[in-house]
């Protein structure tokens, strides 16, 4: 119960405002209409392709897919910081965590190189294992990714957090408990059909973490 293993965007960091210029300057260069922050809310959570794929119109080629996905990485690399920011209370959660002996790491289908600038920058020296999408590593809710972290940390199991139905999925695949937070990307009514514990703030998950370990001595 001291091992945690997190979601990034939309779990520690709030990253929906860069995620949504980056995807509407890909529309604009392709002369398509500009998405809703509240449709790329919805269309994120399965890595780059998969928003790319649900932004552009439908049954848009392979070809044209592939060139938003290119030029999306290249803008996004060059503003992934402009508004995001981590959650109040995250990074003093993260600390109090690491202060009282937890391992914590970090699986997100965001691009690995990308996953590693942005702990780096927010959250330096806190992760024991972090691993982001790339060509050897399959997206979640594939388990690989979460079991890569595990094998980083040393450890053979974890508490899951995360924030979205790709979250709840990727830890029942790899036998994880979870626990979900509603301040993210999804509601808690979204959330509740999983059957995982659901917070609504940092303040909550700090406390139901703590309370978990508790009651493992």
């Amino acid at each position: 119960m001291k091992n945690v293993i997190f979601d990034l965007d939309l779990t520690l960091l709030d990253t929906l405002d860069d995620l949504k210029e980056a995807m509407n300057y890909v529309l604009r260069t392709f002369g398509f209409p500009e998405r809703t922050k509240t449709e790329i809310n919805s269309f994120i959570g399965n890595g780059i392709r998969k928003l790319i794929t649900r932004s552009l119109p439908t049954g848009s080629s392979e070809e044209l897919i592939e060139k938003g996905v290119l030029l999306f990485r290249t803008y996004y690399k060059e503003h992934m910081m402009v508004y995001t920011k981590p959650y109040d209370g995250i990074i003093d959660m993260l600390m109090e965590l690491k202060q009282h002996g937890f391992k914590l790491g970090v699986a997100s289908n965001k691009d690995d190189f990308a996953v590693n600038i942005l702990c780096d920058k927010y959250f330096k020296g806190i992760f024991d294992g972090i691993s982001g999408s790339s060509d050897i590593i399959k997206t979640k809710p594939n388990p690989d990714m979460v079991l890569n972290v595990l094998q980083k940390m040393n450890e053979k199991e974890a508490i899951y957090v995360g924030d979205s139905e790709v979250d709840a999925e990727t830890a029942q695949n790899s036998g994880l408990n979870a626990i979900l937070v509603s301040y993210g990307s999804r509601t808690r009514e979204q959330l509740e059909k999983f059957g995982f514990e659901i917070v609504d703030s940092v303040e909550e998950l700090k406390n139901l973490l703590f309370s978990k370990n508790s009651r493992q001595l």
